[in-house]
């Protein structure tokens, strides 16, 4: 065996693994990054270790500019810690507060210490559920949801920074489910057998002022994150 060699490619897959940020595990010590949907690092974070033991015995952390954090643990062995992340956040005018989940979520010893990555993901799937909020599309009188289309375009950045993309969808149950929590423009269309599709008129929330089109935000409430939307046929059709 060529001693020198193998000492030399060790030394480089170290260096590699310092110079790509990969963080190395520390004892008595939780790190981690936490990034936007768009590999953007985000700052402001709390993140936690949770222990398993003891009820609501948290460590807690915060993500700097770079979007890492460092939790330092207890050194008294209180069985294993798992994992969490809070990110608030101000977006017109409304507070919202969304959990976070790591890209490993087993628990871990104190002694052995942990690197846990979070990704703040605004949709998707997380089990049976949809982690985006949905939009509600209502109806007045000859609109038939079955051959309702409408596209939600994104009005300036989503809540958590990044750009967004415009979502085309069907709504026979009359809603778009899993939706990335931002400001939106909704148009809407009827479509027709063997004929043009017809421009519905728009209102957002329970009708209102009509449009071509139209701009709102999501809301709060005891149902959670929703948006809403109210469509109808233009005069003479």
């Amino acid at each position: 065996m060529n001693i020198t060699k193998t000492v030399a490619a060790s030394l480089l897959i170290i260096l590699a693994a310092t110079s790509s940020g990969v963080s190395q595990t520390k004892p008595y010590t939780m790190t981690g990054t936490v990034k936007n949907s768009a590999g953007q690092p985000v700052a402001g974070v709390e993140v936690f270790a949770d222990n398993t033991l003891y009820y609501n015995m948290n460590a807690l952390g915060k993500t700097d500019a770079k979007g890492r954090y460092t939790i330092p643990l207890p050194r008294q062995e209180l069985g294993t810690w798992v994992p969490g992340a809070y990110v608030k956040r101000e977006y017109h005018g409304v507070y919202y507060e969304f959990r976070l989940y790591a890209d490993d979520e087993s628990a871990f010893s104190a002694s052995k210490g942990a690197v846990r990555n979070f990704v703040w993901r605004l949709s998707g799937r997380r089990g049976d559920s949809y982690i985006g909020s949905p939009v509600y599309v209502y109806t007045e009188e000859g609109v038939d949801l079955n051959k309702l289309e409408v596209t939600l375009t994104p009005s300036g950045p989503l809540v958590d920074g990044s750009a967004g993309k415009a979502i085309t969808k069907r709504v026979p149950q009359g809603r778009v489910n899993d939706v990335p929590v931002g400001r939106y423009t909704m148009t809407a269309r009827l479509l027709r057998d063997g004929a043009a599709p017809v421009p519905l008129l728009v209102s957002p929330g329970h009708g209102g002022q009509y449009g071509p089109s139209a701009t709102t935000d999501f809301e709060k409430s005891y149902y959670g994150i929703t948006m809403e939307f109210t469509v109808k046929l233009p005069p003479g059709q």
